[in-house]
């Protein structure tokens, strides 16, 4: 049987149908409910009074990361949506004191919403004009000043430099060509690997090093790659 979540009402009244009479087996068949649950509702209401137990007094796990710390990394993301884990977990070590894994980290920012497309769309709607002005505002002498002879606190997120990609074919005998790229791969830069580094250095079917073996990122399969791999017979 299904589990599904039964009403109080419900076996309350199966119950009374129970106690005036009716075959249990009827009654299991009219409400599609088992036996057992019925003697366990029997048991609990002669036991409590009622059809279902109170709840647990017992909490779960304290949670780790707190409301403050969480927006604190909502506000990171919104500025940088492309932080990684464990940069925003060295943030939380540092500004907040909390010391968490990424995986758990991971399932923290997921339950708030804060998953990779939330947070493309955050950087999508940011007004980059409005966050120009405010940057010269904060620069220019004539609009900000601070107190002469004293010293100044100055604290900041930890964020990563020039990220570099590298992308690799290989086979069964080691790594063919190779290149690495500053920033990361699109459709374009993907394209000219194969293309210019890759398939020089493969033949056409059925020959040795004929058959091309890639994943399921989109970049990887584009109209004018496959036609150009159909074109030198390479599968």
């Amino acid at each position: 049987m299904v589990n599904r979540r039964i009403s109080a009402d419900l076996k309350e009244a199966a119950l009374r149908m129970w106690e005036h009479g009716w075959e249990l087996s009827d009654i299991c068949s009219a409400l599609i409910v088992s036996a057992r649950s019925m003697y366990r509702w029997r048991a609990i209401f002669n036991e409590l009074g009622r059809v279902t137990r109170p709840p647990s007094g017992l909490r779960g796990r304290p949670r780790i990361i707190s409301l403050l710390a969480l927006d604190a990394c909502h506000k990171i993301y919104a500025e940088n949506n492309d932080t990684y884990l464990i940069e925003l977990q060295w943030f939380l070590a540092v500004h907040h004191d909390i010391a968490i894994s990424i995986s758990a980290l991971q399932a923290t920012l997921q339950k708030a919403g804060l998953t990779r497309k939330l947070l493309h769309k955050i950087a999508a709607e940011r007004d980059h004009q409005r966050r120009a002005d405010h940057y010269a505002a904060i620069r220019n002498p004539l609009l900000f000043s601070g107190t002469v002879g004293q010293r100044a606190d100055f604290e900041d997120v930890f964020v990563r430099g020039v990220r570099y990609s590298l992308v690799a074919a290989m086979s069964m005998k080691g790594y063919i060509v190779t290149r690495v790229i500053e920033g990361s791969y699109d459709a374009p830069e993907y394209f000219s690997f194969i293309v210019d580094e890759v398939v020089p250095q493969m033949n056409a079917y059925p020959d040795e090093s004929s058959v091309l073996l890639m994943d399921n990122c989109r970049i990887h399969h584009t109209e004018s790659l496959r036609d150009v791999l159909n074109q030198q017979g390479i599968y």
